[in-house]
């Protein structure tokens, strides 16, 4: 019994040519480049392996075409080891964190503006944010015109998506970003 799919190249995806797919991202991971697959995948014909018995021409140029689409992708998340993405991480929450702080500080002077209260004793601590919010917005009033200033920086730092705090459009823009600084 085989399990079939059909792929964009409009080959159809049997047993066999899972696991030769399969096989392809365990030697990406391993290192190979495109001359060394074509290779092993020819000496792998030659000997006549089970999984290579089958395959026509049109699954050889799909796989080659595939490993080397494979090889040709950005795995910058995905081939980090672990102490990569430690890395990555602590440097993405110091980034943000002084970004955050950044921000905070420029709500707490844009809103110390507008009022007569002294706000300049709160903290701009980014683990604090929440409730330095709270001391700030103690409500009773709709937002007037005269917010507007303010409401684009608050808006920045309740966002759910980081990339927003440094007005970049995606998390790929981030990940660039964090590299990039």
């Amino acid at each position: 019994m085989t399990v079939e799919m059909v792929v964009k190249e409009n080959i159809t995806i049997d047993n066999s040519l899972k696991k030769l797919i399969e096989i392809q991202k365990e030697l990406i991971y391993e290192g190979y480049t495109l001359e060394e697959y074509e290779k092993y995948f020819q000496e792998n014909i030659e000997n006549n392996y089970f999984h290579y018995r089958n395959l026509n021409e049109d699954n050889t140029k799909f796989l080659v075409k595939r490993f080397n689409r494979l090889l040709n992708k950005d795995y910058k998340d995905h081939s980090m080891n672990r102490r990569q993405r430690k890395l990555y991480r602590e440097k993405r929450k110091r980034l943000c964190d002084e970004k955050k702080r950044e921000l905070i500080d420029d709500l707490i002077h844009e809103i110390n503006k507008l009022t007569t209260r002294d706000l300049s004793i709160l903290s701009n601590d980014p683990e604090q944010w929440n409730e330095t919010k709270k001391l700030l917005f103690v409500g009773g009033k709709y937002l007037e015109g005269i917010d507007k200033k303010w409401c684009n920086i608050y808006h920045k730092l309740t966002s759910q998506n980081s990339a927003n705090l440094f007005d970049l459009i995606s998390n790929d823009d981030l990940v660039n970003y964090v590299y990039d600084n």
